[in-house]
């Protein structure tokens, strides 16, 4: 207990349900503004409920980008949505790019696809995985469970990684 197991390496177990392993979904509108709601509150209520919605809005309910936001939010005193600002701070970037690292690379390929709307319609299998996994909440039209991840995906560059 309270050990680290390296199960991708050393479990047979493992190896015979990785692939259907399913990332948690992000939360809910509901369970999102109550975490926003007790980080506010741990914070003194620096944030009306509107910014904390903004910030809902932005990071789509993805637990560590609503953590990520709202700490920016908070540090920087901003007020309303500012996609553009968000977008280059390293803490979004690098959480942005761990979700999609965290994708099987047939996914990432269509995520890439997707966000820069080019030939999805061959992967219709992936979008729908990517929809159950959500990532995407629609793929027609593509809508990304966060405009912050949209706009990373459209501007990502793979070969600067």
């Amino acid at each position: 207990m309270g050990q680290n197991h390296p199960l991708k390496d050393k479990s047979k177990f493992y190896d015979l349900f990785r692939h259907n392993i399913y990332a948690l979904k992000p939360y809910s509108p509901d369970d999102a503004f109550r975490m926003l709601k007790h980080l506010n509150e741990v914070a003194g209520n620096p944030l009306s409920d509107t910014q904390l919605n903004q910030i809902h809005w932005l990071a789509g309910g993805h637990a560590r980008l609503l953590k990520i936001i709202f700490n920016i939010w908070v540090q920087e005193g901003k007020s309303g949505i500012m996609i553009e600002h968000f977008k280059d701070k390293p803490d979004v970037q690098q959480e942005c790019q761990r979700i999609l690292r965290n994708l099987h690379e047939d996914e990432q390929e269509v995520a890439l696809l997707a966000a820069r709307r080019l030939h999805v319609a061959e992967h219709p299998a992936i979008l729908d995985h990517l929809e159950r996994r959500g990532v995407l909440v629609r793929s027609d039209p593509v809508t990304w469970f966060s405009p912050l991840m949209g706009q990373f995906l459209r501007t990502y560059d793979k070969e600067a990684t």
